[in-house]
């Protein structure tokens, strides 16, 4: 029975920290090593790890300073000696039969990732069921092709922690977390695995309950934003640069592109604490869409794959005005708001 190594990066996250370990000690799969690296946390974090490790002798509790999310979860790949590598987020949790039923339905040849179904996205209002996959697949020996409607799914929507990877697979690469930006590390990552995979399967369980707390509208402010959300395109068309490649992971990265310039205007010009004028965000925003990558997506009419959000968002940057995109933020906030007051936000 293959060993999973189930990395748990922990930061913070003490009125939640239980639930995930509980999740995870009392998995039906029992072939189970549970690496929990306390990122320096300020909380009581470490010491209920060290408590859990106390009684559980397949947890290792590894105390480091804080690194941030990539650096943890790469100082758990490189502890881990499991045949796979799992993530959990320790503010999360997961069903207990979850790994058992992946497991279950992995190939007798294996893999070099392996993808469940989705995951339950559960608000404090309610839950809502994120599908990844809807039928059982396989794909061996790879092409680009094959693998670039992966890289589609993952520039979207990618988060390592509904997947299963290969420790050998990763090792032969030197696939690593980006530890050196702390943004966007789940995409990068995801980014360079799916590039390199020679085989790819899944199946459609969802057992993984991904905890989304919105927090105040006041916080999140960062006036860097817009450099910070370019970087993550740039990183990736400079690893393509030499490398085989084609037109639809392009169009991914347009895709991706217009979530990037929606992430900037929700957490820099049109948050409620930036302090420009108008005159000022128009001239910011102009800037900003004229970066190489952004222009091309904002101005390619054949970008496939949209959202109707980005759709629309892609519409509104091609407007010589800057109040259409700022009455649409606005009233995005003011529900966001709406909902805080309501007590529906923690």
């Amino acid at each position: 029975m293959d060993t999973i190594s189930v990395i748990i990066p922990v930061y913070n996250v003490e009125p939640y920290i239980r639930q995930c370990l509980d999740s995870v000690v009392h998995q039906t799969y029992k072939n189970l090593e549970i690496i929990i690296v306390d990122d320096g946390s300020p909380d009581n974090c470490g010491a209920i790890c060290d408590e859990y490790a106390a009684n559980d002798e397949r947890i290792q509790v590894i105390h480091k300073e804080n690194g941030g999310l990539a650096s943890a979860r790469n100082t758990g790949i490189e502890y881990a000696s499991g045949e796979w590598i799992a993530f959990v987020d320790s503010d999360d949790w997961c069903k207990t039969d979850y790994y058992e039923q992946l497991m279950s339905h992995m190939c007798k040849d294996p893999v070099d990732i392996f993808w469940a179904g989705g995951c339950y996205r559960e608000r404090p209002d309610r839950q809502i069921v994120k599908r990844t996959i809807d039928a059982p697949f396989v794909y061996r020996e790879m092409d680009l092709n094959d693998r670039s409607v992966f890289i589609e799914k993952i520039l979207c929507f990618g988060p390592p922690w509904e997947k299963i990877f290969r420790r050998s697979f990763l090792n032969e690469y030197q696939l690593r977390f980006d530890s050196s930006d702390k943004a966007n590390e789940d995409v990068w990552f995801n980014f360079i695995t799916h590039y390199n995979a020679g085989s790819i399967a899944g199946y459609p369980y969802i057992g993984y309950h991904w905890r989304f707390i919105p927090t105040s509208i006041t916080k999140g402010y960062n006036p860097q934003k817009a450099e910070i959300c370019y970087r993550l395109i740039q990183k990736c068309h400079d690893y393509l640069n030499g490398r085989e490649t084609n037109e639809r992971i392009y169009n991914a990265l347009k895709c991706r592109c217009l979530i990037q310039i929606s992430s900037t205007l929700q957490c820099s010009l049109f948050h409620p604490n930036c302090r420009m004028t108008n005159t000022e965000k128009k001239k910011r925003i102009s800037e900003i869409k004229q970066w190489q990558y952004y222009e091309e997506a904002i101005n390619d009419d054949i970008v496939n794959g949209l959202s109707f959000k980005m759709c629309v968002l892609r519409s509104l940057l091609r407007l010589p005005w800057l109040w259409p995109m700022k009455l649409a933020y606005h009233i995005k906030n003011m529900l966001l708001h709406k909902r805080i007051n309501n007590g529906v936000c923690n």
